[in-house]
This record gives structure tokens, C-alpha cells and sequence, in this order.
């Protein structure tokens, strides 16, 4: 898809998104408009695009839960809004599904402001969730190259609204102004993922789980290249 093609559909997304009664719930407008591919919620009354899945997208996202899937035979990783992660002994909701502990997200035309946005909602009080991870997918660059950065971001931490690992895993480098508003915390890899975190409220976690859980980027790179 083109790049003027594909905010020629975004937009025409977001215009019937934004176009709705602002009265009218999530439910019913999913109902009415199940055609459009774009990632929508409601916030404050308003029902905002945020996101138009590519095929970019999808490929990081499925690679992304065959990593998750490998950890443990105790985890449920589910394609939601991206991916959730939960023990499957935890108690369940009002649904009848188990409160999630990890949320990944990724983004392609949602901006990096948008998904550090969230954190203080994923970190309520209302929330199990312990651990987010933010997975952004910037426009390519000259000669093919590629920016890419995950941010690893903990309940745990002193102040969980600031990422405890921010990694560029992209071909090419990040602006300047991204390593600002990052605070030059950027590092090489994320290593480790949080094993207590993950399995919450689970005594003392299930036998044979290591410490920590790893991702590897790399091969997240390859998946979206693959996608260009």
C-alpha cells in the first residue's frame, strides 16, 4: 500500500469514526460500522481512531505471540488490543476471562506520545496489569532503512510512568528528539522480563519458570522487514 493510499483510508476511518453521536456507545458503533480495519476506543465520551493495522503490524504482533506462548504453559497470550498476558490460574472477571498482568502494544500510525499515554491508564488501581510493553514501528527512512523501539515499562518501579528499558532495534537511528523526550535512556536490548510481574497474585509461581522471560528484538526486526 502506498503511503498516500494508506492515509486516504486512515482518514476516511478516523471521518466516520469521529463522524458518529457522541452519545452513541463503543458497542453499538462497532455494530453499525464492521467493515472499517482501524483500531478505535472510547474515552470521555468520544470514539477516537488511533491505529490502522498493516501487514507490517500484524506480522510483529504474530511474532510477538509465539515468543510470549514459548515462556510457559501457564500463560494465556491473546490477540486483544495488541496482545494481553495472564496466568491462567488467576481468578477470572465479570466476563469470565483472567485479569491480564501484561499488556504489549504496537503501533504504525499511532504515535509514540498516544502509547506512552496509556501507561497511567494500564497502571490504575483498577487494573491487574504489571508490565506494558510499547512497541513502535516508525515510517521507513532513506535507502530502505527502518527506526523501530520498545519500551519496557513496570508497575513496580518507582515511578512506572518513566520506562525502565527504552531500545531502538531498528536499521537505522533514532532523531535526536525522540532521545530527548526518552531522556537518553535508550539501551542496546531489552533482556528481561519480570517473572513475579507476570504471574501476580500466583503463590509462589508455577514450578520450572525461570526468573525472568526474554524477548528477542531481532528477531522481531526480521518479521518486519519482512513486511516492507
Amino acid at each position: 500500500m502506498f503511503r498516500s493510499e494508506l492515509f486516504s483510508t486512515f482518514d476516511l476511518a478516523r471521518y466516520k469514526l469521529l463522524a458518529i453521536k457522541r452519545q452513541e456507545g463503543i458497542e453499538e458503533f462497532c455494530k453499525g460500522e464492521p467493515s472499517i480495519s482501524v483500531k478505535h476506543h472510547l474515552i470521555d465520551g468520544k470514539i477516537e481512531a488511533y491505529e490502522m493495522p498493516l501487514n507490517h503490524h500484524s506480522l510483529v504482533q504474530g511474532e510477538l505471540i509465539y515468543i510470549m506462548r514459548s515462556w510457559s504453559n501457564q500463560l494465556l497470550a491473546m490477540s486483544e488490543t495488541d496482545i494481553i498476558v495472564n496466568a491462567n490460574t488467576q481468578a477470572v472477571n465479570s466476563t469470565g476471562n483472567p485479569h491480564p498482568t501484561l499488556v504489549a502494544e504496537i503501533g504504525s500510525t499511532e504515535s509514540l506520545n498516544h502509547m506512552h499515554d496509556r501507561v497511567a491508564r494500564y497502571f490504575s488501581q483498577r487494573t491487574t496489569i504489571q508490565i506494558y510493553i510499547a512497541i513502535k514501528l516508525f515510517p521507513k527512512c532513506r535507502g530502505e532503512t527502518f527506526v523501530l523501539l520498545a519500551l519496557l515499562y513496570l508497575r513496580s518501579n518507582q515511578n512506572p510512568t518513566i520506562p525502565s528499558i527504552a531500545s531502538s532495534f531498528g536499521t537505522a537511528n533514532l532523531h535526536p528528539s525522540t532521545r530527548t523526550y526518552l531522556q537518553n535512556t535508550v539501551q542496546a536490548t531489552i533482556t528481561d522480563i519480570p517473572t513475579v510481574s507476570l504471574f501476580d497474585d500466583v503463590p509462589g509461581n508455577p514450578s520450572g519458570v525461570p526468573v525472568n522471560f526474554h524477548i528477542d528484538l531481532w528477531t522481531l526486526q526480521n518479521r518486519f522487514s519482512a513486511g516492507l
